[in-house]
C-alpha cells in the first residue's frame, strides 16, 4: 500500500473512533441529564473562576427541549463584586436543514426576570484568549460539528423581560432597567432597556429612558458574526452648571467573533439643546451639537480606531479629525485634528456663566483655524497630554467695551503649541491693525501692535513688542489736547504664569508729550517693582500745553525724570521720585517776570500702606542757582536759596491730609512753618493750619521785599533805616467757603528813622493782633489783645516822647480801645479810640477822632510865619472816616487869630494811595484885623476888618487846583480903613490892569503914603486850570475891587469883567507884579 493509502486510512479509523466516543458520551449524557448539570456547572466555573450553579435542568430529544431554573453565576474564590441570578429559563429547539448544513433552530426561549448587581470592588472573569491559530485537529473537530451537528444559531422566537442591573462604581451608580428582549418575525433579536447613571458627589446624572438595540443577521457559529443597530433617544444629562436635554444617537454596529472587533459602520450623536444653569436662571440654548465618526474597537488587542471624526454645532464649530488609541493596561490615543473652524463668539453661550464673567466684555469675532495633534497616555492613573497644535488668525476682530472704555481692532498671528501638558511650548507672532480705542476723555486714532511670545509653561519670552499710535486727544474739563506720535516698545521681558512674575528690563517709551523714558517693571515673589527714568523728556514743553504753566510764558532749561515704585503683596507701597531742571529759564510776555540759569531739583520720598489707605511722603522743593525777577522783586538764588520742604500723610479713605514741618522761605531773608491738616467733611474741604514765621532780622526782609523793589517810585525809601527783628503767627480754621485767620505779627527791639524826613522811632515793641473772617457772623465777646511801645518818637512839628498803645482785635477789625494823648508845639491834642474794620477786605475802613483844646498858634507857625502870632487853636473832628483812600471828616476847627476867627471844616483828602493825592478843606473867616494880617508883609499894608471864606479848597501837588474866594472889607467903628500905595498897585496888576500910579498919578503918589477906601471886594474861583477874578463892588455899570473913599482916595477898576486866565499864567503875573510898573486907571 502507498503510503498516501496509508494515511488516509489512520485518519479513517482515528475519525471513527472520535465519531464513536463522541456517540458514546452522547448517549451517556442523554441518559444521565444530572451528570449534564454537574458538567456544564464545572465547566463554566472552571473556565471562568467563578461560582456557577444550576439549581435543576431538564431537557429532551423529541422534542428537543432545555428547561434550567435557579442559575446563579456568583464570584469565586479570587473574584469579588458581582452577584448574577437568573431564576429559570426554557428553551425549545430543532435541528432543520440537509446534513452537513444543519441550523440550530431556537425556536422559542423564554428568560424570566434576571437581576444583577455590581459592586466597586468588582473584578471581572478572565477568560483565556490565545491568539495564535487553531490547530489542525481543533479545525477537524469544527468541521465535525459543523458537518454531524450544526452550524449555524438561528432564533425564531426568543423572549426576555422584566431584567435589571445595577452597579455601584466607587462615585458612580448606573441602574439599568425594563430589559426587555425578543425575536421578531424577520428572526432578528430586538432588546430595549432604560439606563440611569449618577455621580451624587459632582450632583450629576445621567438618564437615557429609550436604549434599542436589533440585530440584523443570524448568529453563526462556523464564523460567529452579528450586526445590530443602535438607537437611544431622549437622553438627559444634568449637572449643576449644564445641562443637556432631548439627546438622541444612532449607530450601526458589527461584533467580529473571530477578530474580536467591534466596527462602527457609522455612529451619530445629536445634541439638540443645552440649557446652562446660573443660580435659580437657566438659559436655553438651541446647540444643535452633531457628532459622526466610524471606526473599529478591537477587543483582542484593547484597541480602537476612528477612521473619521466629524464635529459640527451649526455655524458655531466645524471639526475633521481622527482618534487611535489603546485601551488596556497602558491607555493611550491620539487625536488628530486634518481641520478645525471656530467662531469663539458664537461659543460663548455654551461656555457656563462663572467663566463668561470672566471674560467680561472680551469679544473675539470670526473663524479661529485649528490643526494638530494631541497625544495621549495614562500612567498612575493620570493622563498626560503631549501636544503639537497650531492655531491661525486672520483678521479676527477683537474687541473690549465697557461703560467708560472701548477696544477693537484686527489680530492676525500665528500661535504654536507643542509639548506635554501643562509642560507647553508656545511659540505666538501676533499683530494687530486698525485698533481703535477710547474712553473717557480719551480718543485714539487707529494704531498698530505687534510682537511675538514664545515659551514653555509656566516662563514665556516676550520679544520685539511694539505699539504705535498716531495720535491721541485727551479732554479734561473745558480743555482739549492733542497727543503725538506716541511709541512703546519692549525688546524682549520675561513672564512666569506660574509664580506671576514678570521682568521687563527695558521698555522705552516716546510721544509728542513726553519722550525719552526708560521704564523697566519687575514683579516676583509677591513684590513689584516700577523705575521710570528720562532726560531730556519734553516736559516743560508738555507742562505748557497741557495749562500747567501759565499761558504766554516762554520756558527753557534740561530736564531729567526719576521715579520708582515697589509694592509687596499685603505689605505697604514705596515710592520715590525726583525731578531735575538745569540752566532753566522763564519769561512772561511783558518781562516782568523772569529767570535765568535756574537750577530746581524736586523730590518726594513716601510710602502706601494698602491696609490703612494711607500715604506717607516727604516732600523737597529747591533752588539754588540762578536769578530771579518777579515784578519788582529780585532773588539771586544762588546767595539766597528758595527751599520747601515737608512731611505729611494721607489718608485715601477718610480724604484727610497731615501737613508736619511744612517749611519754605528764601535762606537768610524769610522762613515760614505750617503744620496742621487738610480734611474732606462732606461737599466741602475743611482745614485746620497753624503757620509761623520764626523769629527773623527784619533788614534783610524790608531790603528785599520794600526798599528794593519801590525806593525808584518811593525815593524817600531809600533814606530809611530799620532795624530789628520780626515773627508772626496764624492760625487758618475753617472751610474754603467760610474760614477765619487768628494770630499776631511781632516786632521786636525795633527801630525807623529818616534823617531826611526827620524821623527817628526808637526801641519799637509791636504785638500787632490779626483776626480775619472771610464771612460775618456775631462776632465774638472775646478779643485778641495786642500792644505797641515805642520809648522814643522824634517826627517833625512834635517833640520827642514816647508811645504805649493797648491794640484789640477782632473778625476783620483792629481797634485802640483808648484815646491817645499826643504832644505837639503850643499844647498837647487827643486822638480818639480808633477802629479800623475790614483790613483784609477790598474796602477797609478807619474810624477816629480829633480834639485840639486850646493849643497856642505861635509855636505851631514859628517855622512859617516871619513874626510870632498870637492865638490858640481849639475844635475837635468826630468822626474822622478814612476808606478807599479817601479822608473825610465832621466838625470844626477854630483859630482865634488877627483878632478874629478862622474855621476850618470838612477836611479831607482824597487818592491817598494814589500818586497824587487831593487835601479838602473849607474854611471862613471873620473879623480879621487886615493890618494884623498884612503888616510886615510884601504885600503892603492895609487897615481894617476883612470876612470872606475859601470854599472847596483843593490841594494838589502842593498848589491849589480849586478853591471859591470871597475877601470883603467890613466898616467897624474905631477902625480906620486905609490902603498903601504898594498894596493898591499890588491888586490892580493881580486883578490884569495897569499900576494906577503912572505920570501925574505917580507925582501924585509921591506926595502920599496910604489912602482912604471905602470897601475892598475880591471874588476869586479856579477850576479846571481856569481862574476868574472879579470886583464884589458894582456901582454905574463899573466893577471895582477897591472903592475910594467919599473925598479922597483911589479906585481899583476891573477893566476886564470876564478876567479868565490859567492858573499858571496866574502865578506868573503874581511874581511879575513887583517888577511890573503897569497899573489900573485912576479916577
Amino acid at each position: 500500500m502507498k503510503p498516501a493509502g496509508k494515511i488516509v486510512l489512520i485518519v479513517c479509523v482515528i475519525a471513527l473512533l472520535l465519531l464513536t466516543s463522541l456517540a458514546g458520551a452522547i448517549i451517556y449524557y442523554y441518559t444521565h441529564p444530572r451528570a449534564v448539570k454537574v458538567f456544564v456547572e464545572n465547566a463554566v466555573s472552571r473556565s471562568t473562576g467563578t461560582s456557577f450553579t444550576i439549581k435543576s435542568l431538564t431537557y429532551s430529544f423529541d422534542p428537543l427541549r432545555v428547561i434550567a431554573k435557579g442559575i446563579i453565576f456568583q464570584p469565586g474564590r479570587d473574584l469579588n463584586g458581582f452577584y448574577l441570578e437568573i431564576p429559570g429559563f426554557q428553551a425549545n429547539l430543532s435541528l432543520e436543514g440537509p446534513f452537513g448544513q444543519r441550523s440550530l433552530i431556537i425556536k422559542s426561549l423564554r428568560v424570566e426576570s434576571f437581576s444583577c448587581r455590581i459592586s466597586k470592588d468588582l473584578t471581572l472573569p478572565k477568560i483565556e484568549q490565545k491568539a495564535e491559530p487553531a490547530s489542525f485537529f481543533g479545525a477537524i473537530i469544527e468541521r465535525v460539528i459543523a458537518l454531524f451537528l450544526f452550524r449555524d444559531l438561528r432564533f425564531q422566537g426568543a423572549e426576555l423581560s422584566g431584567g435589571s442591573i445595577s452597579a455601584q462604581l466607587g462615585g458612580q451608580t448606573v441602574h439599568v432597567n425594563g430589559v426587555h428582549a425578543r425575536v421578531n418575525a424577520d428572526h432578528l433579536i430586538e432588546l430595549s432597556c432604560g439606563i440611569k447613571a449618577e455621580w451624587p458627589s459632582k450632583k450629576m446624572h445621567l438618564i437615557i429612558p429609550h436604549l434599542d438595540l436589533q440585530t440584523d443577521r443570524a448568529i453563526s457559529l462556523v464564523k460567529p458574526q452579528i450586526g445590530f443597530l443602535l438607537v437611544i433617544k431622549q437622553g438627559l444629562l444634568e449637572s449643576p452648571g449644564i445641562n443637556i436635554r432631548h439627546m438622541k444617537g444612532r449607530a450601526k454596529i458589527i461584533y467580529s467573533y473571530s477578530r474580536r472587533e467591534l466596527i462602527f459602520e457609522y455612529l451619530n450623536l445629536i445634541l439638540p439643546e443645552i440649557a446652562l444653569q446660573n443660580g435659580s436662571q437657566t438659559k436655553t440654548i438651541p446647540s444643535g451639537l452633531h457628532l459622526e465618526t466610524e471606526g473599529v474597537i478591537n477587543i483582542r488587542d484593547s484597541r480602537f480606531r476612528a477612521h473619521r471624526i466629524q464635529v459640527r454645532m451649526k455655524d458655531v464649530l466645524q471639526l475633521d479629525g481622527k482618534l487611535d488609541g489603546v485601551f488596556n493596561d497602558k491607555r493611550k490615543m491620539k487625536l488628530r485634528i486634518i481641520d478645525c473652524n471656530i467662531i469663539p463668539q458664537k461659543l460663548l453661550s455654551f461656555i457656563p456663566p462663572r467663566l463668561t464673567k470672566r471674560l467680561g466684555p472680551l469679544k473675539l469675532s470670526g473663524p479661529i483655524k485649528l490643526s494638530g495633534s494631541v497625544d495621549g497616555i495614562e500612567e498612575q492613573q493620570e493622563w498626560n497630554l503631549d501636544c503639537d497644535l497650531q492655531t491661525r488668525l486672520k483678521r479676527n476682530r477683537l474687541s473690549f467695551t465697557t461703560e467708560t472704555a472701548s477696544f477693537m481692532g484686527n489680530v492676525t498671528g500665528d500661535i504654536r503649541v507643542e509639548g506635554r501638558v501643562p509642560d507647553l511650548k508656545i511659540t505666538a507672532m501676533m499683530k494687530a491693525d486698525h485698533v481703535l480705542f477710547s474712553g473717557t476723555g480719551v480718543e485714539l486714532t487707529p494704531f498698530n501692535v505687534s510682537g511675538s511670545i514664545s515659551g514653555k509653561y509656566p516662563i514665556y519670552k516676550l520679544k520685539d513688542v511694539s505699539v504705535r499710535i498716531p495720535s491721541a486727544k485727551r479732554v479734561l474739563g473745558k480743555r482739549e489736547f492733542m497727543v503725538d506720535d506716541i511709541q512703546l516698545k519692549i525688546h524682549q521681558g520675561r513672564v512666569n504664569v506660574a509664580s506671576q512674575a514678570i521682568f521687563l528690563p527695558e521698555i522705552r517709551f516716546s510721544s509728542s508729550l513726553l519722550k525719552n523714558l526708560l521704564i523697566s517693571v519687575k514683579t516676583h515673589n509677591g513684590k513689584t517693582s516700577v523705575d521710570i527714568a528720562g532726560k531730556q523728556t519734553g516736559i516743560i514743553k508738555s507742562s505748557v500745553d497741557l495749562g500747567l504753566l501759565p499761558a504766554g510764558w516762554e520756558f527753557t532749561g534740561l530736564d531729567s525724570i526719576r521715579m520708582g515704585l515697589e509694592a509687596e503683596k499685603g505689605g505697604d507701597t514705596s515710592f520715590t521720585g525726583e525731578l531735575v531742571f538745569q540752566d532753566l529759564a522763564f519769561q512772561n510776555q511783558d518781562s516782568s517776570s523772569m529767570g535765568e540759569k535756574v537750577s530746581l531739583r524736586a523730590k518726594i520720598d513716601g510710602k502706601l500702606d494698602s491696609a490703612g489707605l494711607i500715604i506717607t511722603a516727604d516732600t523737597a522743593i529747591n533752588l539754588d542757582q540762578g536769578e530771579v525777577l518777579y515784578d519788582r522783586f529780585y532773588f539771586n538764588l544762588k546767595e539766597n536759596p528758595f527751599f520747601c520742604g515737608s512731611k505729611w500723610s494721607y489718608n485715601l479713605r477718610g480724604r484727610h491730609l497731615q501737613l508736619s514741618n511744612l517749611s519754605l522761605g528764601l535762606e537768610d531773608i524769610l522762613i515760614l512753618q505750617i503744620n496742621g491738616s487738610i480734611l474732606k467733611r462732606g461737599p466741602d474741604w475743611r482745614f485746620d493750619l497753624f503757620s509761623k514765621i520764626p523769629r527773623i532780622p527784619l533788614n534783610p526782609l524790608f531790603s528785599h521785599f520794600i526798599l528794593e523793589p519801590f525806593k525808584t517810585e518811593k525815593p524817600f525809601l531809600g533814606g530809611l533805616n530799620v532795624e530789628g527783628a520780626v515773627a508772626a503767627d496764624l492760625k487758618l480754621t475753617g472751610t474754603m467757603t467760610e474760614w477765619a485767620a487768628k494770630g499776631f505779627f511781632k516786632w521786636h527791639k525795633g527801630a525807623l528813622s529818616s534823617e531826611e524826613h526827620g524821623m527817628s522811632l526808637r526801641g519799637i515793641d509791636l504785638s500787632l493782633p490779626i483776626w480775619y473772617r472771610n464771612r460775618m457772623g456775631k462776632n465774638p465777646l472775646e478779643r485778641l489783645k495786642g500792644v505797641l511801645s515805642i520809648r522814643s518818637m522824634n517826627l517833625s512839628l512834635l517833640p520827642e516822647q514816647g508811645l504805649d498803645l493797648l491794640l484789640n482785635a477782632g473778625p476783620s477789625l483792629l481797634t485802640i480801645p483808648s484815646p491817645t494823648l499826643l504832644k505837639v508845639p503850643g499844647g498837647k491834642i487827643r486822638v480818639g479810640p480808633v477802629a479800623i474794620k475790614g483790613l483784609t477786605g477790598t474796602l477797609p475802613s478807619v474810624n477816629t477822632s480829633l480834639t485840639i483844646d486850646s493849643v497856642r498858634i505861635a509855636p505851631l507857625l514859628a517855622g512859617v510865619w516871619s513874626r510870632p502870632v498870637r492865638g490858640t487853636i481849639s475844635g475837635k473832628l468826630d468822626p474822622i472816616g478814612f476808606i478807599s483812600g479817601n479822608l473825610k471828616s465832621a466838625g470844626e476847627i477854630k483859630a482865634k487869630v488877627f483878632d478874629g476867627d478862622v474855621i476850618f471844616s470838612d477836611l479831607g483828602a482824597s487818592g491817598l494811595f494814589a500818586g497824587t493825592p487831593v487835601f479838602k478843606v473849607n474854611a471862613r473867616w471873620k473879623n480879621l484885623s487886615f493890618s494884623e494880617l498884612t503888616a510886615g508883609t510884601s504885600f503892603g499894608r492895609i487897615e481894617g476888618v476883612l470876612n470872606g471864606y475859601a470854599k472847596d479848597l483843593e490841594i494838589a501837588h502842593g498848589q491849589p487846583q480849586k478853591f471859591d474866594l470871597l475877601l470883603e472889607t467890613v466898616e467897624r467903628d474905631g477902625t480906620p480903613q486905609r490902603i498903601s500905595v504898594k498894596a493898591v498897585d499890588n491888586i490892580a496888576q493881580i486883578g490884569g490892569g495897569q499900576s494906577p500910579f503912572i505920570g501925574i498919578a505917580g507925582l501924585f503918589s509921591s506926595l502920599f503914603k496910604e489912602f482912604p477906601y471905602k470897601k475892598i471886594g475880591v471874588h476869586a474861583t479856579l477850576e479846571n486850570d481856569v481862574f476868574r477874578m472879579s470886583g464884589t463892588i458894582k456901582e454905574g455899570g463899573r466893577e471895582y475891587f477897591v472903592k475910594r473913599g467919599l473925598f479922597s482916595g483911589v479906585d481899583v477898576v476891573n477893566q476886564n469883567p470876564d478876567n479868565r486866565v490859567s492858573f499858571k499864567d496866574m502865578v506868573k503875573r503874581i511874581k511879575r507884579v513887583t517888577a511890573s510898573g503897569s497899573g489900573p486907571v485912576i479916577k
